[in-house]
């Protein structure tokens, strides 16, 4: 695919990919556009043109192992990951899409980190991440004789320690709809990701409790009821639309989307800090909430199992940041 001009609006999707009346379209360079999927199957638009592209090119430069990795990769993971690796894509793309993959070494992946890790260290190593696993790739389909990625250094990057007080909570929790106060409440009782508290539905349910395998780490987790957590679900499912299949969802009884709750979390923060107030709190990210839960719960081992990580370390050392108390010599 050519590499063309810039967009200036939807940068997550595939090149010669656009949307038109609800649909998304894949203009060719020469011959008539083909209708993909409609908008909001992501995976499914991705599928086919992974499909419509099958006879596929030599990988002759990293833009058509971009390419592939997008069409090939990119539809096995969660849609919400699917749009913002594009993203990421899209950014490596101007960097090294011109380059033969074999061409590719370590000093060029280095420059790109150091220069783009001065504005956004962050995001320097997660388009880094990318970029490693688009090297794998290559190196499976013949692109690449060896992975030249091996051994990078990434970025340091302290873990984030922001903890939300018991007040903070409360004073954000007061500010918000119905339904975004029961979204609060299930990220703190069950230190789900956003995504995956999106995703529960009524069918998630049974007599046991609530049970879901997250989208991140595909762990199973069934969390069991509990006065608090009977009283959220039940609080959710009062709230209209009635006829639905989310616990929690948008006016319309679809779950939210990433970009639509992020507008509606920027709002609340928005709110919970404008000093015209007589009282704010410090702004925290929604996934703060997930720190939260890991750190107000008394037990190591249970935080571990609520979180879904594999070992008690992870834990303690990203998301467990309370003091620890300890007893002075006298």
């Amino acid at each position: 695919m050519s590499m063309g001009r810039r967009r200036k609006t939807h940068r997550h999707l595939p090149q010669r990919v656009y949307i038109h009346h609800g649909s998304y379209r894949y203009q060719p360079k020469y011959g008539s556009k083909v209708t993909l999927a409609r908008v909001g199957d992501y995976g499914g638009m991705l599928r086919a043109l992974a499909a419509l592209l099958s006879d596929r090119p030599p990988l002759t430069s990293m833009a058509k192992v971009f390419d592939r990795y997008e069409l090939e990769v990119l539809p096995k993971k969660a849609e919400s990951t699917q749009k913002d690796h594009a993203r990421m894509l899209n950014n490596l793309r101007r960097s090294f899409g011109a380059m033969d993959p074999r061409h590719l070494r370590q000093p060029h992946a280095a420059q790109y980190r150091d220069k783009r890790g001065q504005k956004a260290p962050t995001a320097a190593n997660r388009e880094l991440e990318i970029l490693s696993h688009v090297c794998t790739m290559a190196v499976e389909w013949g692109a690449m004789d060896l992975h030249p990625l091996q051994g990078l250094r990434r970025i340091e990057r302290p873990p984030r320690t922001r903890y939300v007080t018991d007040h903070e909570y409360l004073f954000v929790h007061g500010l918000a709809s119905p339904m975004v106060r029961c979204v609060l409440d299930l990220a703190l009782l069950t230190g789900l990701r956003r995504g995956d508290i999106f995703r529960l539905e009524r069918r998630n349910q049974s007599d046991a409790g609530i049970e879901i395998r997250t989208s991140k780490t595909g762990a199973a987790l069934l969390f069991e009821w509990t006065p608090a957590l009977r009283n959220v679900v039940k609080n959710a499912l009062r709230l209209p639309p009635q006829v639905r299949a989310f616990i929690v969802c948008n006016r319309k009884g679809q779950p939210f989307t990433k970009n639509g709750f992020d507008s509606v979390w920027a709002r609340l923060m928005q709110k919970a800090t404008d000093p015209k107030r007589e009282k704010q709190i410090e702004r925290f990210q929604f996934r703060d909430l997930r720190r939260k839960s890991a750190s107000d719960e008394v037990d190591e081992i249970v935080a571990q199992q609520r979180l879904g990580h594999a070992s008690v370390a992870i834990t303690n050392r990203v998301y467990r940041v309370k003091p620890k108390k300890v007893r002075p010599l006298r």
